[in-house]
């Protein structure tokens, strides 16, 4: 293996031979031997039986070290796998970013149970202020800040520790983990849950400071409220009248109030019924207007301004859904150079992440039963001891270190460069040299870095001036110190419920997502007991707990999530050299049908948990369908679109017609031609038959609006944007599904972020005209824009359109009319809900940027590996940043290489070489001339393509149309995993004059070296390159070295379309800064779990293979019999729906989601009905096995 397993010690033992691992052992068992001959093991593979003799693949390949890798396809003697390892390598990100977001908290009560409150929160995040911009971290050079110092931390004298119990663990203990993510600079931080049955979520800040739970509720009808995501109790079955009111009044004025309800609260998927919450009928305060759905205050009951409340924290230990009374808090930064990059963190209720700290906790006591208060007794910076001390309240909804505005001065007249702005506060050198600062608490002291005390925006009116993480208390009369996030995010925190102290320890260098989540050690409140399992023990200090079939003792305490038994041995990994987002010792309680996978805004999965639901989801089931709220994009339009699309419609629709929404003029005209093309339109006759109509009478039946919506004046920057444009094509009724066959195939998708982005743009636009003064007696003229609150009102036709229920636009319906204009519109017109989305505020003239850095990012690493190939020349360029072209989904960027394509010669035919992935055949097929399919996409299908097409395209009288276009592959395919002869390929390319266009997908462009074989590579960003399953995207490079080259170059400059939404460029270049290790880690993952089966041709691969680069994370399981396939895939216990590349693992019936009512033709090419896919994560191995051991235990039938 290029990199070693290490198991526990007991698995290590119990390997005697190279492929017994636990998994190996119990696959073996499942499938009967007489697959051992199943002709389908021959499809299972990369490349061939035939190739292994070929010169053309040694296996000794200098490219390819043999002795370091193992192999990658798998013919097992009972199950056929297909794997595919995918390492990849990534360069330093060429810019950082940090989300812009807002969020707040219900206020801090002191008060006493059983009466009506109204209490203004003093505490407060940060709003930078209009026009600031994000601060480039490669200016800060905090790479040559000194690295986070090691604090040695103990138990405080003066604390307790909770008295339950000194034992280890009680009977299923269960742990509950939310990711959060970071919205501004590392200040502010939210997670999502979900409210009612179904299910409706909610973006929420977790606030240590309040103890109430609130979200808006539909009664709420203020413009503020209809920006979010709004509690319906009609639509959740579960839902409970409890009718107590409640006020809670903020420092700037504003205020929520209303009534609460019972309802199932869902976090993580578990559930929490009967939980009583806030439902807000009156919402304008700072997180609602600015994007934040609600509050989970993690306060106590005593103190809630909710009369008689039990909170959610309270709730989940008396029904002993949690059984250590602690919550634990970790926070992530965005700050390039920092010690802790990663993603935004989590809470986690009822246990820690052991992996996310060292040494001890120093526990200090609260001063105040009713609040999260301790008392600090000294502060220093850079050493010196300033004489101040004080109470604090340890704040995770507070963005900032809020102080009383005397020792706010105190401490700034010691940062160099400090100066007070009149609106805007404290402010410093964004490159600050100022000490550490060091608050002393429980005599232990704390450190904030002195890079952390700068919040990352530049502030307009100076040179490099960014706002102070010490902000100074709204009112002269607060005493009390707040420690918010610019606090926390430098410490792993536990808040303790029982014994009412904080524990504060030193974070790890691991500071990305989960990795270990298990109980406190030694906290005296572990639960003590035996686990649910059979036929095994698993030891340690966490106690007894059952197994499946073995016997896995451990030196570490057992781990627990949400019930189910985790076993860990974790070694912490060095991120000082590899940035990995682990989720290792996580394995998700099953996501609810139709739920968003993962549970995060934006999400480009849905949780179809059953074989049953896969099938039900293709046939359209009712059951499913109304159960769905997230899906694969191009499968499932966003929630988002249609809410977008639905105002188009109701405002230039016909009652006969649907539309879609595209990105651009150009979309919307091809959308327009397709639908020509194959939408046949039917009339009755007299007899009432349909009749249908030739397609060209369905030429003008299809028509055009574009709109474009205008900045609302609150949005206006000078270098923002001032529009944003979007085109809706529509046509009959009886054609919408013919549109969204372009939509599928195409690619050229509205993201849904665009989509939430134009919605609030309009929320706000109707908010400023709503406010606007009476208009002037002419009603054609608009009067000029000022500052929202004294702009001229609405024209009278406006104000018409308005009282029809209709959006005040002016509107032309075709391209040749003028530009329509989607200035304001009436709050019932419709509810703008718009999904929770991290990221809402940022500067978006950072996408630009952004982009660079993806195209750069991709190109060197093609032009790393093109540079070593041997048959690379020199007398020509390497691939630069503007051969790579960017495309707002993966099919866009293959859709878009046919058209491309086939600009240079369009009668000529492509050929779809091997089983690709359903749509792309589909573009092949449907799009231009054409196209021969060879599927099985071997040698012998190599010799035929040769044979029957390309050997009549020479000589003389040959006609355009007879000649091949291109070449499209898959390397390696979806699913079966084979890898097409690229070098025999390349060869007849060149001799019979079509290109080659590769989707090097599974394989990733950092993974195998196909660029020096092909005209044109194409990738699907949205997968493992992201990883984090929130954004689509695609790739698209040329080769400057092939025939076609300049052809290629001259159509792309002019056709091309940079459609991809700013927002879902800085998501992407995000996520992407740590493909390199994210891919590393799942590499080594899928090997240890296939390790067992190793017997396979695997020379066209390795040919390809970049030397010390792995085969990814993507195996497919075929078992003999559908009924034991169906109880393996229902009992697997990850994440299952469509997608791949993702963090977590992911499983899918692929052969039904791709192929359901084509089950017959693709069995011709060894794509298996029951074929199972899953695409591996970043969890422990042990988990892993645990979790393929389980779903191995509920087969039944092999029959």
């Amino acid at each position: 293996m290029s990199t070693p397993w290490t198991p526990t010690r007991t698995l290590r033992q119990q390997r005697t031979k190279p492929a017994t691992h636990p998994v190996a052992s119990r696959l073996s068992e499942r499938i009967p031997t007489s697959m051992a001959s199943d002709p389908i093991a021959c499809n299972c593979n990369i490349g061939s039986q035939s190739s292994v003799n070929s010169p053309l693949y040694p296996t000794s390949s200098s490219l390819y070290p043999s002795s370091t890798s193992r192999s990658s396809i798998f013919r097992w003697k009972n199950i056929h796998v297909c794997v595919l390892f995918l390492v990849v390598a990534v360069l330093s990100a060429d810019i950082s970013f940090s989300k812009s977001g807002f969020v707040s908290a219900e206020p801090l009560s002191s008060l006493t149970s059983g009466t009506k409150h109204t209490v203004v929160r003093r505490s407060r995040i940060y709003v930078p202020p209009n026009g600031a911009t994000l601060y480039s971290v490669e200016d800060l050079s905090l790479s040559s800040q000194s690295s986070p110092k090691k604090q040695v931390l103990t138990v405080a004298s003066k604390a307790k520790v909770s008295s339950s119990a000194k034992n280890s663990t009680k009977s299923n203990p269960n742990i509950i983990s939310i990711q959060l993510q970071d919205l501004t600079a590392d200040t502010v931080y939210i997670g999502t849950i979900s409210i009612g049955t179904p299910a409706q979520n909610y973006s929420m800040v977790f606030d240590t400071g309040s103890s109430d739970m609130w979200v808006p509720s539909q009664t709420c009808n203020t413009t503020v409220c209809m920006s979010l995501l709004r509690y319906n109790s009609s639509a959740s079955s579960t839902y409970r009248i409890e009718n107590k009111s409640f006020e809670i009044k903020y420092g700037d004025g504003s205020q929520v109030s209303g009534l609460t309800a019972l309802d199932r609260v869902l976090l993580s998927g578990v559930s929490v019924a009967n939980q009583s919450f806030g439902m807000a009928s009156v919402d304008d305060s700072t997180i609602a207007k600015k994007g934040i759905d609600g509050v989970v205050g993690l306060g106590f009951g005593r103190a809630a301004n909710i009369k008689g409340y039990t909170t959610i924290v309270e709730s989940m230990l008396a029904r002993k859904i949690i059984l250590q009374p602690i919550v634990s808090i970790w926070l992530g930064r965005q700050r390039v150079g920092g010690s802790n990059e990663g993603s935004g963190g989590a809470i986690i209720f009822g246990g820690v992440d052991t992996t996310k700290y060292v040494g001890n906790f120093s526990w200090a006591p609260i001063t105040d039963k009713n609040s999260w208060t301790v008392r600090f007794d000294a502060v220093s910076i850079a050493g010196k001891d300033l004489g101040l001390s004080g109470n604090a309240l340890i704040d995770s909804g507070t963005s900032l270190i809020v102080v009383p505005t005397k020792a706010a001065s105190t401490l700034h007249q010691h940062i160099p460069g400090a100066i007070e702005d009149p609106q805007v506060g404290w402010i410093l050198p964004c490159n600050t040299s100022a000490g550490d600062l060091n608050f002393t608490i429980a005599s232990q002291q704390f450190r904030v870095p002195a890079e952390e005390l700068v919040v990352l925006y530049r502030i307009p009116g100076y040179v490099d001036y960014c706002k102070s993480a010490v902000d100074v208390a709204t009112s002269d009369s607060q005493t009390e110190w707040i420690l918010g996030a610019s606090f926390l995010k430098n410490l792993y925190t536990v808040y303790d419920y029982e014994a009412l102290s904080i524990g504060f320890a030193q974070p790890s260098n691991i500071y990305n997502s989960l990795a270990n989540v298990t109980l406190l050690p030694n906290l005296s409140s572990s639960p003590s007991g035996q686990g649910n399992g059979t036929n095994g023990t698993q030891g340690g200090d966490g106690g007894s707990a059952g197994g499946a079939n073995g016997s896995y003792n451990q030196n570490g305490s057992a781990q627990f999530l949400l019930g189910d038994i985790k076993t860990t041995n974790c070694t912490p990994i060095n991120m000082a050299t590899s940035h990995i987002t682990p989720v290792a010792g996580v394995r998700p309680e099953q996501a609810p049908l139709g739920s968003p996978v993962p549970n995060v805004p934006h999400a480009i999965s849905v949780s179809l948990p059953t074989f049953r639901d896969n099938v039900d989801y293709e046939e359209a089931a009712p059951r499913v369908v109304n159960a769905m709220v997230s899906g694969y994009p191009r499968f499932f339009v966003s929630l988002k679109v249609k809410e977008l699309g639905a105002i188009c419609e109701k405002k230039y629709g016909k009652p006969t017609e649907n539309s879609f929404l595209w990105p651009s003029r150009r979309v919307a005209e091809r959308c327009r031609h397709f639908v020509e093309r194959y939408y046949v339109p039917t009339i009755s006759t007299d007899d009432s038959t349909p009749t249908p109509h030739p397609p060209s009478t369905g030429a003008g039946s299809v028509r055009i609006v574009e709109f474009a919506i205008h900045a609302p004046i609150s949005e206006v920057k000078p270098d923002g944007i001032k529009q944003v444009k979007v085109f809706a094509t529509f046509f009959p009724k009886e054609a919408y599904s013919v549109a969204k066959q372009f939509w599928q195939h195409a690619g050229d998708i509205v993201s849904s972020r665009q989509a939430a982005f134009c919605l609030r743009w309009l929320a706000l636009k109707a908010e400023e005209d709503s406010q606007q003064q009476k208009q002037k007696d002419e009603a054609t003229i608009r009067m000029p824009r000022g500052n929202r609150h004294y702009a001229a009102a609405k024209p009278v036709a406006q104000q018409q359109q308005q009282q029809q229920g209709l959006p005040a636009v002016q509107s032309q319906d075709d391209e040749d009319r003028p530009v329509e204009e989607i200035d304001g519109m009436d709050s019932r017109d419709y509810e703008v809900y718009v999904e929770e989305r991290y990221g809402r505020n940022l500067d978006l003239s950072f996408a630009p940027k952004a982009k660079v850095a993806l195209r750069r990012r991709i190109a060197a690493q093609v032009a790393h590996h093109a540079g070593s190939a041997s048959g690379w020349t020199g007398d020509k360029e390497y691939v630069t940043e503007d051969d790579v072209y960017l495309f707002p989904t993966g099919m866009s960027a293959i859709y878009n290489a046919h058209r491309i394509a086939m600009t240079l010669f369009p009668t000529r035919k492509s050929v779809c070489f091997g089983f690709p992935y359903t749509d792309s055949l589909k573009v092949l097929q449907k799009f231009g001339p054409g196209c021969y399919f060879y599927g099985h996409g071997e040698e012998h299908d190599i010799d035929a393509l040769e044979k029957e097409v390309l050997e009549k395209t020479l000589g003389e009288n040959v006609k355009e149309e007879d000649k091949i276009l291109a070449v499209f592959c898959e390397f390696p395919s979806n699913p079966l995993l084979k890898s097409s002869n690229l070098v025999r390929l390349g060869q007849l390319a060149d001799k019979y004059g079509f290109m080659i266009i590769v989707d090097e997908t599974l394989g990733n462009f950092v993974n195998v070296r196909i660029l020096e074989f092909a005209d044109i590579v194409v990738s699907s960003l949205s997968k493992i390159f992201s990883g984090d399953s929130n954004v689509m995207g695609g790739s698209l490079v040329l080769n400057p070295q092939r025939r076609f080259y300049k052809g290629l170059k001259e159509a792309m400059g002019r056709e091309y379309e940079d459609l991809m939404w700013v927002e879902d460029a800085i998501f992407m270049e995000r996520n992407s800064r740590t493909f390199q290790a994210r891919i590393a880690r799942i590499d080594e993952n899928t090997e240890a779990l296939c390790d067992y089966l190793r017997t396979h041709p695997k020379a066209n691969y390795l040919t390809h293979k970049v030397e010390g680069a792995g085969f990814g994370g993507l195996f497919s399981v075929i078992f003999h019999s559908a009924k034991g396939s169906e109880q393996f895939f229902d009992a697997l216990p990850f994440y299952k729906g469509p997608s791949l590349g993702t963090n977590f693992t992911l499983a899918c019936p692929y052969t039904i989601l791709a192929h359901y009512y084509e089950l017959d033709w693709a069995a011709q090419f060894g794509i298996d009905r029951n074929l199972i896919r899953v695409a591996v994560g970043l969890e422990d191995k042990e988990v892993l096995f645990q979790g393929f051991n389980e779903a191995l235990d509920a087969i039944t039938d092999d029959e």
